[in-house]
């Protein structure tokens, strides 16, 4: 065989450098693209501006082309233009601490103290302010354009009556959630902060729909009908308190340093064990507050968010909601999980302050009583029903606004409901009784392990024909209860066949279970819950089953303090004495059912002058006081407790009837606040310093005489007062001084030798009838007090002015009408500078 030779076969490619030059090139393109946008992406991350695509794309493919409707509607509303000029300097003074912000992940409390001058404009107001930056996390200055700015309003002056207030995006508060949050809380009777859109130009540019949030100061807390006092938070993870303006109103005398020690003194004091936490807090309010938190799904609010106020009256701190960040379409339908029951009703000894702190609250008999019956009432369909259509034309206008910018957003309501039917859920299905039959002792033992109060309604046995129903016996979880059937007809049961049915208690809406009685021999010791308090009964006699409270003698003198818990009526009978001496006080949460006659008037006195005087708070029902007197009592401060009358009524409702106030030196003789009052044929004679004062109540008086006040003799604001047949002397302020939007009518009216007669302050509203006015230094005043209010205006039908040295002192914008004509007269600016002892009156006595 012959081999030739092999040659192998040479393949020619044909190489195309052009070719191969744009395949490098576009593989190095698509590389660096793709490096640029795990780049971007990481940074969009990090600035928050990726989620807010991510919603922006969720919102248009759920609305499609709704958003043009949407924006088109929206042109039917204008909100408020609010021009905001920052000159250059600042503006690079704010970017660069924008700067460091994004490089460290968060908002420093060292960034949010930094402030620069501006000025703000709102229509033709014109104001100097202070911005600074504001928040913690990358939502709030993310977007370089839209970013968030605290404003603080200088001079004293308020703009829609705040003086500190943010500049938010809308995105950061969750848009629509924190307005219907904070108005489901003001529904609810919660602390309330103010929330609304407007339309902010920032040197000249539109930027657009942003959010308002009212600050923490005290024109929140006036605005909420309460007293001013301390706001404060705590943060468990540095274990720092903050007290809101400490410093501002520290200087001022707005708070007293007794009162941040006391925060400060109780907080600390709990930190190790919350139980001691529950004595100072409002149980009624913080029941709400869950209840609120749970229906808006709202538990970012929580823990460190948390906020709170202490009530200088009752000593009580209540909660304030912000931040529900909840209910979006772009999260998807709430979790079913999440309610605060079985979040935080667990035993939490080894965790964080908060969760110790709620875990002690939803233990508490009380709170977990008062927490079902209004989450039951919230999670009724008729109660969001009524919610959404009371509030219709405030929730449609403020979201008109926010489409202005953000056309494709829209609130997901079907959520809330959603979430009801998670509640009913929850309060229908989890329950978990354990019952067993001790047949030695002849008795049932029953253990709770739900994480609800039970209340056990019978117990049947129906092949014994036995029956046994329960009218109010409820068992708490965790607690071990019986049932003992030594004294039942049948004490011998052939057939052990029990079964217990129970609900949850306080729900209108839980199913009724039941549960079989297993046999068990095992023998449990039992807790027992009672009242004592051997202050109390060392006085009084405690009758628990008619729910009463007496004295044991005609006159009780009392030397050290006294509290009357709630549910009880305390009842004294004509010719009664009591006396608080060495600075005791009388604090109650029982009503007064208080009844003399008229030649045996009831006595209630301090015979040393040493009692601040009497406390009547949060009663369930009326307060009724016929002839009784009340007098020697001196204005103390007591264990930081901020009462100003000799008797004080609070969260009540109190009818004084041919009742005398005389000789008492407190700040007021009678002092009532967020309460319901009638006081007929009554005296205030001789007050140190206002004979009464009236904040945030409503009520009427009758025939009722102010003798020598030597301050106000009548002082009220923000409520709604009617009165017939009043006669005022001899006060050495005003008369009748009427201030915060308060309303008054009357008629038949005499006041007579006093500094002043009449001052309407801060929209305070007067309509008087057949009204005397002689003899006083200076009869009619009206005029604007504080910035956060306006000016004032007085209605006087059928008067008589006579030999006063002056008649009238009415300043610019506020009004005075005769007969609903408007009186034609010189009037002045700041009347106030004339006020308070300059030239007329007095000054204020504290």
């Amino acid at each position: 065989m012959i081999i030739k030779d092999f040659k192998p076969k040479i393949i020619k490619i044909n190489f195309d450098k052009k070719k191969f030059l744009l395949l490098f090139i576009l593989i190095f393109l698509l590389s660096t693209f793709s490096l640029y946008l795990l780049y971007t992406g990481a940074k969009l991350q990090k600035n928050q501006t990726a989620a807010h695509f991510k919603e922006l794309i969720s919102d248009l493919k759920r609305e499609k082309f709704s958003f043009l409707e949407n924006y088109f509607k929206s042109l039917i509303f204008k909100p408020d233009n609010i021009y905001l000029d920052i000159n250059f300097k600042n503006i690079l003074k704010l970017e660069s601490v924008r700067n460091n912000a994004l490089k460290r992940g968060y908002i420093s409390q060292e960034d949010q103290m930094i402030n620069v001058n501006a000025k703000l404009k709102k229509d033709k107001e014109n104001f100097n302010v202070d911005v600074s930056p504001t928040g913690f996390l990358l939502d709030m200055i993310g977007d370089k354009k839209k970013r968030a700015y605290k404003i603080k309003v200088k001079k004293n002056e308020t703009l829609y009556s705040m003086s500190e207030f943010k500049l938010l995006p809308p995105k950061s508060r969750f848009y629509l959630t924190e307005l219907i949050g904070q108005t489901m809380s003001k529904t609810e009777g919660l602390i309330n902060i103010n929330y609304f859109f407007v339309n902010l130009f920032l040197n000249g540019e539109n930027l657009g729909t942003y959010a308002v949030e009212e600050h923490l100061t005290k024109e929140l807390i006036e605005r909420n009908n309460k007293r001013n006092g301390i706001i404060f938070s705590y943060n468990q993870d540095n274990g720092k308190i903050k007290i809101f303006n400490k410093n501002k109103y520290l200087k001022n005398g707005e708070f007293n340093k007794k009162q941040i020690n006391y925060i400060n003194y109780i907080w600390n004091n709990s930190i190790q064990d919350p139980k001691k936490l529950i004595k100072h807090i409002n149980i009624d309010k913080f029941a709400k507050y869950f209840a609120v938190i749970d229906l808006m799904d709202g538990f970012h609010a929580l823990e460190n968010n948390s906020l709170f106020y202490l009530d200088p009256i009752s000593l009580e701190i209540e909660p304030i909601i912000r931040e529900f960040n909840s209910y979006r379409y772009v999260d998807g339908p709430p979790s079913y999980d999440w309610i605060s029951i079985e979040q935080f009703s667990q035993n939490e000894n080894n965790f964080s302050f908060y969760k110790k702190f709620y875990s002690t609250l939803f233990h508490n008999k009380k709170f977990l009583n008062a927490y079902i019956k209004n989450l039951d009432r919230l999670s009724e369909k008729t109660y969001l029903d009524n919610f959404f259509k009371n509030n219709k034309k405030l929730f449609n206008k403020q979201l008109s606004f926010i489409h202005k910018s953000y056309p494709g957003y829209n609130f997901p309501k079907e959520y809330m409901y959603l979430k009801q039917n998670h509640i009913q859920k929850h309060l229908s299905e989890k329950k978990i009784l354990l019952s067993r039959f001790n047949d030695i002792k002849n008795e049932i033992e029953i253990e709770n392990y739900s994480k609800y109060p039970l209340k056990i309604i019978k117990l049947i046995n129906a092949e014994e024909n036995f029956l046994k129903e329960f009218k109010n016996y409820i068992i708490y979880p965790g607690q071990i209860n019986k049932i003992n059937l030594e004294n039942e007809r049948k004490k011998n049961f052939l057939n052990l066949n029990f079964e217990i049915f129970f609900k949850i208690n306080n729900s209108q809406n839980a199913d009724i279970s039941s549960t079989p009685v297993i046999k068990d021999l095992n023998i449990i010791n039992l807790n027992n819950y009672f009242y004592n308090d051997e202050n109390l009964e060392k006085y009084f006699y405690l009758d628990n089953k008619n729910m009463t409270i007496v004295p044991r003698k005609k006159k009780t003198v009392i030397n050290e303090n006294i509290f009357l818990p709630k549910n009880y009526k305390f009842k004294l009978l004509e010719g009664y004495h009591l006396d608080l001496v060495n600075g005791s006080t009388f604090i109650s949460k029982s009503n007064f059912i208080l009844n003399g006659k008229k030649d045996k008037r009831i006595l209630i006195s301090s015979s040393d002058n040493s009692s601040p005087g009497i406390l009547i708070l949060d009663t369930v029902d009326e307060n009724i006081l016929n002839f009784v007197t009340f007098e020697n009592f001196n204005n103390i401060s007591k264990k930081n407790r901020k009462t100003l009358g000799a008797i004080n009524v609070y969260n009540s409702k109190i009818i004084l009837d041919n009742c005398i106030f005389e000789n008492n030196k407190s700040e007021d003789s009678l002092n009532i606040v967020n309460s319901d009052f009638k006081i007929f044929n009554t005296i205030f004679k001789n007050s140190s310093s206002d004979s009464l004062d009236l904040d945030f109540s409503d009520g009427v008086m009758e025939n009722v005489s102010f003798i020598n006040s030597k301050n106000d003799a009548i002082d009220m604001s923000g409520g709604n007062v009617k009165m017939q047949n009043i006669y005022i002397t001899g006060a050495g302020d005003k008369a009748i001084s009427s201030g915060e939007k308060n309303i008054l009518t009357g008629n038949d009216i005499v006041i007579t030798k006093n500094a002043i007669g009449i001052a309407s302050k801060d929209l305070s509203n007067i309509k008087l009838t057949r009204i005397m006015l002689e003899n006083n230094k200076l009869a009619i005043s009206a005029y604007q007090k504080k910035k956060a209010y306006g000016p004032s205006k007085i209605y006087l039908y059928e008067h008589k002015l006579t030999k006063n040295n002056k008649d009238f002192l009415i300043e610019e914008k506020s009004k005075l009408f005769f007969d609903d004509n408007e009186v034609e007269i010189q009037k002045y600016k700041n009347v106030e500078l004339l006020m308070y002892g300059n030239l007329y009156g007095a000054k204020t006595i504290k």
